[in-house]
């Protein structure tokens, strides 16, 4: 298993690490480490693992029970008792083969080689959204939506996460602890690092995730924290609880891709785009309004894999890669919870205000939708208009509820629209408050259906397959 990555930059790599002799990698017992070869320097030996700090001999990895915990070289039981480890006796890797760091009693492995990998990616934060605020922050709350599954399988591993400092984050993976499925798990690290168990999840669902303090509010540097990923769509749950970190409480980090043994842009989930919907707050426990967000993207790593990252609003981190699906022209949409129905203009009305529904398929010009992202803000968005004239659909409010309508397009935020992919449909996101989705009121099925702007929850009402 590949785990991710405990620094905030590649050319971080392996700084503010644990003690390597004191160092214990902790994972729950069902996310077993296993070796991928594709990117492996070729003086790291075969049998080595990946982890957090680089690559290591599977016998100075520690694996954590339910109910476990870790000290210094410790691991603290269910029941109460407490079993020594023994510091690791191997050398540790960089991700470019050089030794990190070699105990005094170390065994030799210069015998040992593995296999020239081809040209790729072998670890990197390919993108990221962060920011240094002014003072330590005590929470961190994050929603995102699991992309669809890459349509190739290398060996790769594709890590999203949002968070606070080094490394306190919720993490959707692929490839992680499911070799061709998505996962999520809590993280914290790295005195030492632990994993929380993992769960699998599916494309289309959608993900919560926190990081909070565990002081009160008003202390200023907090040494413990619970990290909690939930699949909001099944109601599972993963929580690491009252955890010890270090450092950077201050840093904001919005979003992340990172990835290890990438060899095509297929190794991405396709039509690659991901949307956070990242707040945060101070450690007085204050919303933090002004945020300022730096994007930041490869252009180095190859495969060059259309890499951007964006904050187009304080709470909204854009993260895109892999081939994104270009979708101008025109669609009828299909909800995924009735699937004989179509997103429709009510009896073909053209006046503002016009109520949105959805009705039985009808092959009308007002089930069939015209998408155009010329020109509209923000940059990849979409204007959605009904067949036969410049009448857009229009979130008519920016809380969640707000009824969809038909209002003549006006370059406004509430008609631009972010097209999501989700499973075989998309998630359609208003600009005006992009945790909201296109949404089929109440899970209804009836012709005449309202449809509405709600808070995204992963439901087949939210998901809706373009044709």
């Amino acid at each position: 298993m590949t785990m991710p990555e405990c620094k905030r930059r590649p050319n971080q790599f392996f700084s503010n690490v644990c003690l390597f002799l004191s160092c214990l990698f902790v994972m729950t017992l069902s996310a077993a480490a296993q070796n991928l070869s594709a990117g492996r320097p070729t003086n790291v030996p075969a049998e080595y693992v990946v982890t957090p700090f680089g690559y290591m001999h599977p016998s100075c990895l520690v694996h954590l029970r339910e109910g476990e915990s870790v000290g210094k070289n410790t691991v603290h039981h269910a029941d109460g008792t407490v079993e020594n480890v023994a510091a690791c006796q191997y050398p540790r890797y960089k991700a470019n083969g050089d030794v990190m760091a070699q105990p005094a009693t170390s065994k030799s492995t210069e015998t040992e080689t593995a296999t020239p990998p081809p040209p790729t990616i072998s670890w990197d934060w390919v993108e990221d959204v962060t920011d240094f605020y002014s003072s330590n922050l005590g929470k961190q709350s994050s929603t995102w939506v699991v992309p669809a599954d890459p349509t190739s399988h290398d060996g790769q591993t594709d890590y999203f996460f949002p968070g606070i400092g080094n490394i306190m984050q919720p993490v959707l993976g692929w490839g992680a602890d499911y070799a061709t499925g998505w996962g999520i798990a809590s993280w914290v690290c790295c005195s030492p690092a632990a994993e929380s168990a993992a769960i699998p999840v599916n494309a289309g669902d959608l993900i919560s995730g926190t990081t909070t303090q565990t002081c009160s509010n008003g202390s200023a540097s907090c040494g413990t924290w619970i990290v909690s990923t939930t699949d909001v769509t099944t109601g599972q749950t993963t929580t690491l609880g009252a955890e010890p970190t270090q450092g950077d409480q201050n840093e904001a980090i919005g979003g992340v891709l990172e990835v290890y043994s990438i060899a095509q842009c297929s190794d991405y989930p396709a039509n690659g785009e991901i949307v956070y919907d990242s707040t945060f707050y101070d450690y007085n426990g204050n919303f933090v309004p002004n945020l300022t967000w730096t994007g930041s993207a490869s252009t180095t790593d190859s495969p060059q894999c259309n890499y951007s990252a964006s904050a187009p609003t304080q709470s909204q981190i854009v993260l895109t890669f892999g081939t994104v699906a270009n979708l101008n022209g025109t669609h009828t949409l299909t909800p995924q919870n009735s699937t004989g129905s179509r997103l429709d203009d009510w009896q073909s009305g053209t006046g503002n205000g016009n109520q949105i529904d959805i009705y039985g398929a009808n092959n009308t010009g007002a089930q069939s939708w015209v998408f155009g992202n010329s020109g509209v803000s923000p940059s990849g968005f979409y204007n959605i208009a009904v067949s036969y004239g410049a009448y857009c659909l229009t979130a008519s409010g920016s809380s969640s509820g707000s009824l969809v309508q038909l209002d003549a397009c006006n370059g406004a935020s509430s008609q631009a629209w972010q097209a999501v992919p989700a499973g075989s449909g998309y998630v359609l996101h208003p600009a005006n408050n992009t945790s909201l989705c296109l949404d089929v009121q109440g899970d209804g099925t009836a012709n005449g259906t309202l449809v509405d702007a709600y808070t995204c929850n992963g439901g087949n009402n939210e998901n809706w397959v373009l044709n």
